[in-house]
């Protein structure tokens, strides 16, 4: 399984898969801030998974995608964080590239993690489940990151994990 990690931060999520699945996982790990893309270099190889991870520069990304098969791409918390625009264009590489499965981590924001926006730099929000939808992308799963309703209204950072699929 090949998996792309768009906006990686540090690159725990890569270790943390490649630890649980190591002869079956490969991560490759993205980021537009040059400093975490660094330090995704410098902790995948400090954690010893740099054979199994591929951490690019957010520049190469469309040669990088042009040359490998990606199964499932993965955003937790950085579409949030993002323009409209940025989580279109994001959106309209996921699609280009073939990937089948697309999960996001929405922040919790005042929704609860129900919804996916994008954040304006107004402070402004844009829903963009209509954009996944025009390219195809069908949601085959939301759930609650607390299967427990009280750990869902006050555990550490609540949300929903929102699983897609493109045929």
């Amino acid at each position: 399984m090949r998996l792309l990690d768009i906006g990686a931060g540090y690159g725990r999520f890569a270790h943390r898969l490649i630890e649980a699945f190591p002869d079956t996982a490969s991560v490759a790990t993205v980021d537009a801030v040059a400093e975490s893309t660094f330090l995704s270099e410098f902790y995948l190889a400090y954690r010893g998974v740099d054979d199994r991870s591929t951490v690019l520069e957010l520049p190469s990304l469309d040669i990088w995608l042009g040359s490998e098969q990606v199964d499932v791409a993965v955003n937790m918390h950085s579409f949030s964080e993002c323009s409209f625009t940025v989580v279109r264009s994001w959106l309209d590489t996921i699609a280009e590239s073939s990937i089948k499965f697309l999960m996001v981590v929405p922040n919790r924001g005042t929704h609860g993690g129900t919804r996916l926006m994008a954040r304006e730099t107004d402070g402004t929000n844009t829903d963009y489940l209509p954009e996944l939808e025009r390219r195809g992308f069908e949601l085959v799963a939301r759930r609650p990151k607390y299967l427990h309703s009280s750990v869902q209204d006050y555990g550490v950072s609540p949300t929903y994990h929102w699983l897609f699929v493109r045929e």
